[in-house]
């Protein structure tokens, strides 16, 4: 039973004239009952009742007409949604993020990209470097935005930077150099330190520490909380002072004060990563208006949104 020959029945059903069936289906009278004629042979079972001057549907026909038009419709459903897929219109887009690295333009990229693909599933969670890196392990992220990755799994990634953060001095609101709006780190050495765990991003740690070498200072690290907000927090009940990104300053900060690092330069980026060999529609649509955002949103991080 083809579609062709369900599209050529329902016609004839439908104006009970294998002639104007014919010219509905460009094509021509013998063809449509000839088709006809198979189907009632394939089906063991009469579909019309036909005279020289009439053509009746039997109760077969009947039976089949509501079967052949569901039929047909699901076809039809099911040729529009495998375009649509190859478009990127329909189907999910799995997303990891760094909230404090992402807070300013996160909510504006989705709902623009909601709104262009209203059909598509977006999953979005909040998800530290290593966490990203084991949600692609585990096939449950189709694009990352976090810090560049290790160059043993650089290899089987793309990206796309967006922009470069720099270390910033977190301080609690009361300390003594809490007004001063540059510090050099070497002011610091004597303070109890408060990095994020470097389990949960190796590389972020590894630069701070980077720079205190360069200073010639080695900070006595007290704490190393898993999540951004619970070192704001940290170094807010003044147990310790910390550097970090600057855009951390997104998150809840009241009772941090921060500082600029005297001779430290943007050494931080932010790229968006998905693996080469799992790039789907959707991810492309995604890229694509990524490509077309990213000058502004560097432009927002260059005046301090971020």
């Amino acid at each position: 039973m083809e579609i062709r020959t369900l599209k050529s029945f329902v016609k004839v059903a439908q104006y009970l004239s294998f002639t104007r069936a014919a010219k509905e289906l460009n094509t021509v009278q013998p063809a449509i009952s000839r088709q006809i004629a198979e189907l009632e042979e394939e089906l063991e079972v009469s579909l019309f009742l036909r005279t020289k001057r009439s053509v009746r549907i039997t109760a077969a026909g009947e039976a089949l007409l509501a079967e052949a038009r569901d039929i047909l419709a699901r076809e039809e459903w099911a040729r529009d949604q495998t375009k649509r897929a190859a478009k990127g219109e329909v189907g999910a887009l799995k997303i990891g993020y760094l909230a404090s690295a992402c807070f300013e333009f996160m909510p504006r990229l989705i709902c623009e990209y909601r709104h262009r693909y209203p059909a598509v599933q977006v999953t979005i969670r909040e998800l530290t470097p290593h966490q990203q890196e084991t949600s692609f392990d585990e096939e449950r992220l189709d694009i990352g935005f976090s810090r560049p990755l290790s160059s043993r799994r650089r290899k089987n990634f793309e990206k796309l930077e967006l922009y470069v953060d720099e270390l910033m001095v977190a301080l609690p609101a009361s300390h003594p150099l809490a007004k001063r709006k540059v510090l050099k780190l070497q002011e610091l050495e004597r303070e109890s330190w408060i990095l994020f765990s470097r389990e949960q991003a190796s590389g972020l740690f590894d630069q701070v520490l980077a720079a205190c070498n360069r200073a010639r200072i080695q900070p006595r690290i007290v704490s190393q909380p898993v999540n951004m907000q619970t070192l704001l927090t940290e170094v807010a009940s003044n147990l310790g002072v910390s550097v970090i990104p600057g855009c951390i300053r997104n998150l809840y900060a009241d009772g941090v004060s921060f500082a600029r690092i005297q001779g430290m330069k943007p050494s931080i980026p932010l790229e968006a990563q998905w693996r080469k060999d799992d790039i789907s529609p959707t991810l492309e649509a995604f890229l694509d208006l990524i490509n077309e955002r990213r000058d502004a949103i560097r432009s927002r991080q260059r005046l301090g949104a971020c």
